[in-house]
């Protein structure tokens, strides 16, 4: 009797072992992959405020979360520096004295035009927007050389204009840009160049 007492507490003590240990593993693996796992998760549906737990320098999943969790600050950084340098392109845009108006490649939608544009055009720059070239009566602009000197009546107005076109990619699409410019009000040539730099920024 006293050997199976012995023998059932022995079974009992390895048995608790047996599952603390299991529940040690299960804390030490499952718990940090789950947590990579959701931070990953939100990372890539543009969440970069959420931080991973069991973060613990030194220790291999640790690590994976560390540099999960300084992934998620950089993006989210990044985002706030895209941010501010869009909004203060639209501010400067919306002040220069130079028609700026964007299309899609695919139907020619007006997907940008500032307030100079507008003007040119003798419509609000929102209502200009998801417009069509042909709709907005500059469809015969966006077709020729990367600068040209041309003659054109806008409806606001009209003289010789500077006629910029250029080409740039946004998200895996192609866009069109088009840049008027008054040339009874020419710009200087360093200003030419500064517009020059911020079309290809």
């Amino acid at each position: 009797p006293i050997a199976d007492s012995v023998h059932r507490l022995i079974v009992i003590v390895l048995f608790g072992v047996w599952i603390g240990f299991a529940l040690a593993v299960h804390r030490a693996t499952v718990e940090p992959l789950r947590s990579i796992s959701n931070l990953l998760e939100a990372l890539r549906g543009g969440d970069y405020a959420i931080r991973g737990r069991y973060a613990k320098k030194g220790d291999a999943l640790g690590d994976v979360v560390l540099e999960a969790n300084r992934l998620g600050a950089t993006l989210r950084s990044q985002r706030f520096e895209a941010l501010e340098a869009s909004a203060l392109l639209h501010k400067v845009l919306a002040e220069v004295d130079v028609a700026v108006l964007a299309f899609d490649g695919e139907e020619d939608r007006i997907r940008l035009a500032n307030r100079a544009a507008g003007g040119l055009l003798k419509r609000h720059p929102d209502a200009l927007m998801g417009l069509t070239a042909t709709e907005a009566g500059v469809e015969d602009l966006l077709e020729g050389p990367a600068v040209s000197s041309e003659s054109h009546i806008f409806p606001g107005r009209g003289g010789r204009w500077q006629i910029m076109r250029e080409i740039f990619r946004e998200g895996g699409r192609q866009f069109r840009l088009l840049v008027v410019t008054d040339l009874s009000q020419a710009l200087r040539e360093e200003e030419r160049r500064a517009w020059r730099r911020l079309i290809r920024v």
